[in-house]
């Protein structure tokens, strides 16, 4: 009996001293397929990526050429390379890491069999499987965060219109333009407000007006006269940055290119502008009669259409003389009642 004793007392030892056993980790039940899903998500993103670059880039570019880039634009290009940078870095950080932990785990150990050779163990494809499915699953996160942030980097357009402060602007069509001011060019005076140019104000020909009454009419007014008054070196940039292309735009450049100004508005005869109404408005399309008197104190009314065109600014439409052949010049006989003023 003590011998019986002794003999269990051993073998219950020897089971202690072994510990609990560890079996082969296993990966999920239809891991095989999530990882299959998730590396397609990834490489959907990585190209969502790409495209969100290629088209940031082009619209920046774009705006550079036209003297209309913003920093905004410029970070929205930074922050997209960055997104394009970290994609790219998780998806070679999962797999990376996944090959280490899969090295590093204690079932990756190689054993001898009695042909004297090395075999790795069973529990090494699984590690690497393991590996891999926690890691893209955090990859997958970081992913969808990245694609949302850089597909609402390039919705900026569909937004509502912003002042220079960047907070939203919801005006009634006559409402009239705040702060204004006015700029001098060729002679003539041009009116200038918070509602625009916000880009290069100062420039041969500023943009970026609010998507709004005030915003259109600001910018009726100054393509107006800087394409009337604008130098022989001066009025091919003017009408490309500030006029909508189309046929009217091209008539007017023909018969441009027919006259020639190379001086000033002289002294004590420029026009006036007086104030403008709203004839009709639209977010797409707005019509502003500007209000101007002449040097012989005379009343008109020149009237001008500006359209809201990509990237996001009013552009003068020109009206094609083959259909449209109206003067948009008319005299008055007083200033009409619903001129909205501009003060000086």
């Amino acid at each position: 009996m003590k011998d019986l004793l002794a003999q269990t007392n051993t073998q219950i030892a020897l089971y202690l001293s072994e510990g609990p056993t560890n079996p082969s980790p296993a990966p999920p039940p239809g891991s095989d397929k999530f990882l299959t899903i998730v590396s397609w998500i990834g490489w959907g993103a990585t190209l969502a990526a790409i495209v969100a670059l290629v088209v940031a880039g082009a619209r920046f570019g774009f705006q550079k050429s036209h003297g209309t880039a913003s920093n905004e634009e410029a970070g929205k290009v930074a922050w997209t390379l960055v997104g394009c940078v970290l994609i790219a870095s998780d998806r070679h950080h999962a797999d990376h890491v996944a090959r280490r932990d899969a090295l590093r785990s204690p079932q990756n150990r190689e054993h001898r069999r009695s042909d004297g050779h090395r075999h790795p163990t069973r529990g090494s494809d699984h590690h690497v499987q393991l590996g891999r499915y926690r890691h893209r699953v955090a990859g997958l996160a970081i992913l969808v965060a990245l694609v949302a942030g850089l597909i609402g980097c390039g919705s900026s357009e569909d937004t509502p219109a912003t002042s220079s402060s960047g907070s939203q602007v919801q005006v009634a069509p006559t409402a009239p333009p705040t702060d204004v001011r006015w700029v001098q060019f060729a002679g003539m005076a041009i009116p200038q407000a918070a509602e625009g140019p916000t880009s290069n104000p100062q420039a041969l020909a500023p943009t970026g007006y609010a998507h709004n009454g005030p915003g259109a009419a600001l910018a009726a007014i100054s393509s107006t006269i800087r394409m009337s008054v604008a130098a022989d070196d001066q009025w091919a940039l003017v009408a490309g940055a500030l006029a909508s292309p189309g046929p009217g735009r091209d008539a007017w450049s023909i018969e441009r290119s027919r006259i020639s100004i190379t001086s000033e508005v002289p002294a004590g005869q420029a026009p006036t502008v007086l104030g403008y109404t709203v004839t009709e408005y639209t977010p797409e399309r707005a019509v502003i009669a500007i209000i101007t008197r002449q040097p012989d104190q005379s009343l008109t009314s020149t009237t001008t259409t500006v359209v809201w065109t990509p990237p996001g600014d009013w552009r003068r439409l020109i009206p094609d003389p083959q259909t449209e052949p109206a003067n948009p010049v008319a005299v008055l006989d007083s200033v009409p009642p619903q001129m909205i003023p501009l003060p000086v």
